[in-house]
């Protein structure tokens, strides 16, 4: 009836379907240009951080820096060692009670903890300090063989301090704290072991007693006990 009208409305939707095409063609374009400059920003960042780093491990002033922080790290583990030969080798522990364990260690990570340095209690113990790898380390126990704070000696790893407990620290167990799980390896594992029981804790430890205690400068005679006095509010 009205051939004219259907051929006008078949060419408008052919033009509107052409000028979609044309539209989509020109995003895409227009999205791949804006993906390639975001992209090409990103890996001139990371080649410009690349080339940073690679100048700083050519700096002298960089590699001294670096081989401080090892020399640092290694002295601290071998200040330990020199500690533990020099207290063994010239105090009498005899006077103290003596009690078997099984000793084994553990670290603040995920394999011994379950939790990632993101997480809001990573190294926080069950008393509420941090762990430390010190000359008065932090240990975990029973606490009803061996009551927070109680302060130990375990030959060949040190003074522990009772500040944490675990799902499986049961009885005549401890857990001992070293900072890596190489460490715990190469310098522990797993060992039966009798331990000197200095001093019996009322429950309760804090970062004040833990600092007090690694801070002291005693005569390596003698065992540093510190009375209640000494404690302070803990």
């Amino acid at each position: 009836m009205f051939p004219h009208r259907e051929i006008g409305e078949k060419m408008l939707l052919v033009t509107l379907f052409l000028a979609s095409i044309i539209i989509s063609a020109l995003w895409m374009a227009g999205y791949v240009e804006q993906h390639s400059l975001v992209s090409k920003k990103v890996e001139s960042e990371e080649l410009k951080q690349k080339e940073k780093h690679d100048k700083e491990k050519k700096d002298p002033s960089f590699k001294e820096a670096m081989l401080n922080a090892m020399q640092k790290k290694s002295a601290e583990k071998l200040d330990i060692a020199w500690d533990l030969e020099t207290i063994e080798s010239q105090t009498d522990f005899s006077a103290y009670p003596i009690k078997d364990v099984l000793a084994t260690g553990y670290t603040a990570g995920y394999e011994s903890t379950g939790k990632t340095p993101d997480h809001p209690q990573y190294g926080l113990t069950y008393s509420g300090v941090t762990v430390r790898r010190d000359l008065f380390s932090t240990v975990a126990a029973d606490p009803e063989v061996f009551p927070l704070g109680t302060i130990l000696y375990i030959p060949g790893y040190g003074y522990g301090v009772v500040a944490d407990i675990g799902g499986a620290v049961k009885g005549n167990h401890i857990d001992l704290y070293f900072e890596t799980v190489d460490d715990v390896y190469r310098f522990w594992g797993k060992q039966n072991v009798g331990v000197y029981v200095i001093q019996e804790g009322d429950g309760h430890v804090s970062e004040a007693l833990l600092d007090q205690l690694n801070n002291l400068e005693f005569d390596m005679n003698a065992v540093p006990v510190l009375s209640a006095d000494d404690t302070g509010d803990v």
